[in-house]
């Protein structure tokens, strides 16, 4: 439903604009989320309006925004660990944790760089010159950047029995994506192969939301286990 893609859109919005204020850790996870939600929310339309510059671009965006998080995730997991330890040990991994500290620091500024660069509205736009209406407010943040800009908010009118139908399909897809690498990763323990297992469930998982967001049965199990 539209109602769907519109509210990723807002939140994706307000995240960015997080992120360029705080640079704080959950700021950063909300947008690299909500990258993976308004892609599955695009993924839906596929057969309705061309996605796969928009669904690139978000890509684009979480890549850069997870050489930071990366930096949170071993932070997060020095934290727990310094917890457990005698002194001499915590006395380490505390300087460890100021070499990482000085390092996302370093990274997330060049983040931020690049993500004042960018105009989130942009996918809105793009919504709009595939066919979709747009509906344009009057923007009431401060601009990205020197000259003024109007927030667009994408109206987008489609087929919901066509987009219904054909996210039987892809959940079907996805499915089956997610069990083939997850018999292939049990004689192994290759990150990288874990590592695409763990995105496949991913994506299960966000297509399912929007699944149940779209009044489809009710799958909270399946997402408790997938998360």
């Amino acid at each position: 439903r539209a109602e769907i893609l519109n509210s990723n859109f807002e939140a994706l919005r307000g995240y960015h604009r997080a992120v360029l204020e705080t640079e704080a850790v959950e700021a950063i996870h909300k947008m690299r989320v909500t990258t993976r939600r308004l892609q599955a929310s695009l993924d839906l339309l596929a057969r309705e309006i061309k996605v796969r510059k928009l669904k690139r671009r978000l890509r684009g965006w979480r890549r850069k925004l997870s050489t930071v998080r990366n930096y949170d995730v071993f932070l997060e997991l020095i934290e727990k660990e310094t917890a457990s330890r005698g002194r001499s040990r915590r006395e380490q991994l505390e300087l460890v944790k100021a070499i990482l500290h000085q390092r996302r620091s370093k990274r997330a500024a060049k983040v931020n760089r690049f993500l004042q660069s960018i105009n989130v509205d942009e996918i809105g736009l793009r919504l709009a010159a595939s066919g979709s209406a747009p509906r344009l407010v009057s923007a009431t943040d401060e601009p990205q950047n020197e000259r003024p800009v109007e927030s667009v908010t994408p109206a987008v009118h489609i087929d919901e029995q066509r987009v219904a139908g054909y996210a039987a399909e892809r959940l079907e897809q996805r499915l089956a994506e997610f069990q083939v690498m997850a018999v292939q990763s049990l004689p192994t323990n290759d990150p990288t192969e874990l590592h695409q297992l763990r995105i496949a469930a991913k994506r299960v998982r966000y297509l399912l939301e929007i699944v149940m967001e779209m009044g489809f049965g009710d799958a909270s199990r399946a997402l408790a286990w997938l998360r």
